[in-house]
């Protein structure tokens, strides 16, 4: 089967499940809404039918990124626009089936939005909704819309399109779309995508491509939205960029508590298999790749590249003096890439639309779109993806819902970043290069929101515990100094606690920075150097006299 045969029949297949010729309703299934009850939700939604005699088809998705609004449900009646309800309990969910589903009450009061360009008896439309409007979804494109593990879903609305058009071009032209396209890595570095490809180009019998999906930073979900939402998106990724430096085995390591995601993924693996998209001869290509999850053990640190590799080699998860670099010396020794799962989830796009039109979102430095996440002090946590460019006051108020003057800081993308004063970022731009000036980024792309009621030196002390915990105890400074600057934080915190001590804090954050081997220990002192940079006085507060 050629294909285009293959995108024909899942596209009359598609067809046939959009139309199903009664009631559709799609349950979101992620992580997150079952959780929040969306199963309970579902099966008083689906006994409220059977009662009222009506014939519903469901169809589970992954997660539109919406938290706020979990569990949802997406209803699509014959003839109307699809509504998205949320947030839904099973009391309001058997409300809803009766009302619309019995008496065509659509129940405006329980209603988000309506698809479409117009507004629907009472409810908002999408075109109008600036949840909609101000994001640009492009990986996210799918989630929330098609079935997580089913491959004729995803070839129906474009997938593996990009994979299709790459094995028709020479290896070293993909590389360099994606170099003209502006991508960079989406796992904080933001290092240039091409560019770390074409280090890894030359031949070799034995190389690999690693996915790291060891998302560990508190507050950020991003990659688990795509990974839930759109797996087949992550394994095009894959092959692409394995085909653009000839690269013939790949591993998608997922850390141990996204047990979902790791199912999905190994199930999108699966099926691409079968439809002849990986494994041998790829599409009559000549070109062959064979990929698998790896599952890791829990271990934060594994979010580095290298300690992710000792993990995939079936060793303890710690990190490795470079040089050499993973491109030279990798797992098992062999020419290894390693990037992360948006970065890779973003691949496919610019091969199925072309580079310049990736290249012409974003700003003159940084291009493209990134996943946020947001959660905290606001009304609607969640993954939004947005254009280079956004300010933070359009991401923080206008899309998440977060009232400036209710918000005191913003811990800007993971635990081991600086803590900033809102008003410090809310008219920065969200960028990558364009950050550097004002001594900040976005990191991993999780943003939590700090109360006023939060005591910043209590916030920081559980970061430096945390960050002490997670320290995987290989060299000195790191190992050490992460237990000193913790203790010298508790001290404080307990009101006993000197400026000396303070003096002490400062004394230690070069020893950490310069001294530890890796990442990790590089940046266990920013939220403490910046805490006390913007906050100085919540500390002085609770030095004793």
């Amino acid at each position: 089967m050629t294909f285009q045969d293959m995108v024909n029949r899942a596209k009359q297949r598609w067809q046939q499940r959009q139309n199903p010729g009664k009631p559709l309703v799609l349950v979101n299934m992620g992580t997150s809404a079952l959780f929040a009850g969306a199963r309970r939700v579902k099966d008083a939604f689906a006994e409220a039918c059977r009662e009222a005699g009506v014939d519903v088809e469901f169809r589970t998705v992954g997660g539109y990124g919406f938290s706020f609004l979990e569990p949802q449900l997406d209803i699509v009646k014959p003839g109307r626009p699809r509504i998205m309800y949320g947030p839904l309990t099973p009391e309001t969910a058997r409300e809803l089936a009766k009302s619309y589903l019995v008496d065509d009450d659509p129940r405006p009061d329980l209603a988000f939005v309506a698809f479409g360009d117009e507004p629907f008896r009472g409810i908002p439309c999408t075109a109008q909704h600036p949840l909609f409007t101000k994001q640009k979804r492009l990986t996210m494109e799918l989630a929330g819309t098609v079935t997580p593990d089913d491959i004729d879903d995803y070839l129906a609305n474009g997938g593996y399109a990009g994979l299709a058009k790459a094995l028709t071009m020479d290896p070293g032209e993909v590389i360099d779309w994606v170099t003209k396209a502006g991508l960079r890595g989406c796992g904080g570095a933001a290092f240039p995508t091409g560019v770390k490809w074409s280090f890894n180009r030359a031949p070799a019998e034995e190389k690999y491509f690693l996915c790291n999906a060891d998302e560990g930073n508190a507050g950020t979900f991003k990659d688990r939205l795509l990974m839930e939402g759109v797996p087949h998106q992550l394994v095009e990724g894959m092959i692409i960029g394995a085909y653009a430096q000839r690269i013939p085995y790949g591993y998608i390591y997922i850390r141990d508590e996204y047990p979902l995601a790791a199912h999905l993924v190994s199930e999108a693996i699966k099926q691409a298999y079968e439809y002849g998209l990986l494994g041998e001869n790829i599409l009559g290509s000549g070109y062959s790749f064979h990929l698998g999850v790896k599952e890791g053990a829990g271990a934060y640190l594994c979010g580095e590249e290298s300690a992710m590799i000792a993990s995939v080699e079936g060793s303890r998860g710690m990190p490795r003096a470079r040089p050499p670099f993973p491109a030279q010396a990798g797992v098992w020794l062999k020419p290894t890439t390693v990037n992360n799962v948006e970065t890779i989830s973003n691949v496919p796009n610019i091969l199925r639309n072309g580079w310049e039109a990736y290249a012409a979102i974003g700003t003159e430095k940084s291009k493209g779109v990134r996943v946020l996440t947001l959660s905290g002090a606001c009304d609607r946590p969640g993954g939004y993806e947005v254009p280079f460019g956004m300010t933070f006051r359009e991401l923080i108020v206008d899309l998440a819902g977060g009232d400036p003057a209710k918000i005191k800081a913003v811990q800007m993308g993971g635990p081991a970043t600086d803590i900033r004063p809102i008003d410090y970022i809310l008219d920065l731009p969200i960028a990558l290069d364009e950050l550097r000036p004002h001594d900040t980024g976005i990191g991993s792309g999780g943003f939590v929101l700090i109360p006023h009621s939060t005591s910043i030196p209590e916030l920081v002390k559980y970061l430096a515990e945390f960050l002490r915990d997670e320290s995987c105890g290989k060299c000195f400074p790191c190992r050490y100094g992460t237990q000193r600057q913790f203790e010298l934080l508790e001290w404080i915190c307990q009101r006993a606690g000197t400026p000396l001590d303070i003096r002490e804090l400062e004394k230690l954050m070069p020893t950490l920075q310069y001294g530890s081997l890796c990442g990790h220990g590089q940046v266990a002192h920013q939220p403490v150097k910046y805490a006390l940079l913007h906050f100085r006085d919540e500390f002085d507060a609770l030095l004793a006299r």
